[in-house]
């Protein structure tokens, strides 16, 4: 924009990007519009957009493998994760659930009349095509880089926020494009610049030790209401001017800023550190743990028992608290061990990893010498567990069994803390 000399060398660059990772698409709109903005010039950039086009397709060609590259990485891409959102805080974690099939209508809307417009697969298609909309025709009459940053961080924003099948990366690529937009616009690309980044480290930090019902609801509230925030500032920029400016006279000690951060590392690390404290059980000379005993027999329908581990071998972490022993099983599972002579009284708990999140569900039970001393509900993903007492006085053969309760699709059960108080 500030060098029109340079237009012509955008469409390569672009064709670029969209052949390296196709989901440089979210950006179509703001292209599109300076594209058509600065039409006498930029046209001529289309034969060097077909070359680079042919350099990196020729490879494939010539191996026979293009319409499969094509085919894989452009036609399919769009169903490669049907669901609503997979590990993704955004619009739909909040109104569908995390990994909900996307074409799941949402607020229990039947599929009759224009129900269908409230599933996933379609309403965030058509809110994201609407926020393009907004963004091409701001593009057309867009003079500015810091406008063109702008808009690009509201395309990749919306992107992230509405359209079905997220991954949690996904929001990455808003963060470089809010970070230039701070740099021609910090006060208002400052600010969303900063919760851009948060959102986006809060969803990279989900798949690894982040974990919590309430963060992801937190990180997708954030991102829906920066989402709203930045359609009204590039929008309305008259508006949003004078919000700014009135904000920008408010004058605070220059210390205010450092004790709203210390209070806030000292809530959320408070916090934290007390979800992540381990919960273990009471051992002493007449405890002992269930996991110490040897195995008589074990099944399990996918992979293997862990102990003190999940199915998928992290941290036991159910109902947002850690676990410091127990056995991470999938259901349909079942454990036998031989009780010791002096075994007067078993204590564990039951409940489903919070690794799958709100999927999976079973039912947990017990059988001492071949008859059913304990049943749990129907345990599902975001429950809390169960902890029961058991008399197992003069029993000798202990089984613990978990059933799907249905289809067996990331029921991640686990048995939690469970010893034996011996006599």
């Amino acid at each position: 924009i500030s060098r029109p000399g340079k237009v012509k060398f955008a469409s390569l660059f672009f064709v670029l990007s969209v052949l390296t990772k196709f989901q440089m698409i979210m950006f179509l709109p703001v292209f599109g519009g300076l594209f058509l903005r600065h039409w006498r010039i930029s046209w001529k950039g289309l034969p060097f957009a077909l070359l680079g086009a042919v350099v990196v397709l020729l490879p494939f060609a010539i191996s026979g493998n293009l319409v499969r590259m094509l085919t894989n990485a452009y036609v399919q891409t769009s169903s490669q994760y049907p669901y609503a959102t997979f590990n993704g805080a955004n619009l739909w974690m909040l109104l569908a659930g995390n990994a909900t099939p996307d074409n799941v209508p949402i607020w229990g809307v039947k599929d009759f009349g224009l129900g269908f417009l409230l599933k996933p697969s379609v309403l965030g298609r058509v809110l994201f095509v609407a926020v393009s909309l907004l963004v091409l025709v701001k593009s057309l009459f867009c003079r500015s880089v810091r406008t063109a940053y702008a808009l690009c961080t509201l395309n990749a924003v919306a992107f992230f926020v509405v359209l079905p099948g997220m991954h949690e990366r996904y929001l990455l690529y808003a963060v470089p494009a809010a970070l230039c937009w701070a740099v021609w616009d910090i006060r208002r690309g400052g600010i969303f610049c900063l919760l851009v980044t948060l959102v986006a480290s809060m969803n990279v930090n989900f798949i690894n030790t982040f974990k919590g019902h309430y963060a992801w609801v937190i990180a997708s509230s954030i991102g829906c209401i920066a989402l709203v925030a930045m359609i009204v500032v590039i929008a309305f920029p008259k508006i949003s001017s004078k919000a700014v400016s009135a904000v920008s006279r408010v004058t605070l000690p220059f210390y205010s800023v450092y004790i709203a951060l210390l209070v806030i590392l000292l809530v959320e690390c408070g916090d934290l550190l007390y979800q992540n404290r381990p919960v273990k059980p009471p051992l002493d000379d007449k405890n002992v743990l269930l996991t110490s005993l040897p195995v008589v027999r074990e099944y399990q329908g996918y992979k293997m028992p862990r102990i003190n581990e999940s199915v998928d071998g992290r941290l036991l972490t159910s109902g947002d608290r850690l676990y410091k022993n127990g056995i991470g099983t999938h259901a349909p599972s079942q454990i036998a061990y031989e009780l010791p002579e002096n075994a007067d009284t078993l204590y564990l708990g039951a409940g489903i990893d919070d690794e799958v999140y709100d999927r999976g569900q079973a039912r947990f039970s017990v059988k001492l010498d071949g008859v059913i001393v304990w049943e749990s509900p129907t345990l599902r993903g975001r429950d809390n567990p169960v902890f029961t007492t058991i008399p197992v006085r003069g029993g000798r053969h202990l089984e613990l069994l978990t059933d799907p309760d249905g289809d067996d699709n990331s029921d991640h059960a686990d048995w939690l803390n469970a010893y034996l108080k011996l006599r």
